[in-house]
């Protein structure tokens, strides 16, 4: 009853409003089993206010290597491999492993580790990333 009579001020972020370079997607905490090959891919589309749009297809080979340990194998492709002005240039090759710490229980969430490697083989390309 207290609540309902004190007037309270609530504050909020917009979701709408999403800085740029801030994570916006959830990475799942567990790996593949142990023995697994998997298969993923992506598309995106970059509409540019200036300069050429593009699309970026996204391919990453997964293996399960050992128990709570997965491999992963991805590059990014783009339509206009030239205009790119990030260091994430088209093609460049990235190696990343996820390792699993514990499983879900109902008081304690899954938690991982990811490391990842990028490789200056895409077109133009000069510097590696990590």
């Amino acid at each position: 009853m207290f609540l309902l009579i004190v007037p309270t001020v609530v504050w909020a972020l917009d979701h709408d409003n999403l800085d740029p370079n801030r994570p916006i997607a959830i990475e799942d905490a567990y790996v593949i089993p142990k023995g697994e090959i998997g298969a993923e891919g992506g598309i995106l589309f970059n509409d540019r206010k200036q300069g050429k749009s593009r699309f970026v297809f996204q391919p990453q080979l997964i293996i399960g290597a050992f128990a709570n340990i997965q491999l992963e194998l991805s590059s990014n492709l783009l339509t206009e491999p030239t205009s790119v002005t990030e260091e994430d240039k088209s093609g460049n090759l990235s190696v990343g492993v996820l390792y699993n710490l514990n499983t879900e229980t109902l008081r304690v969430p899954a938690f991982a580790v990811r490391a990842e490697l990028g490789f200056p083989t895409g077109v133009n390309a000069k510097t590696g990333d990590y």
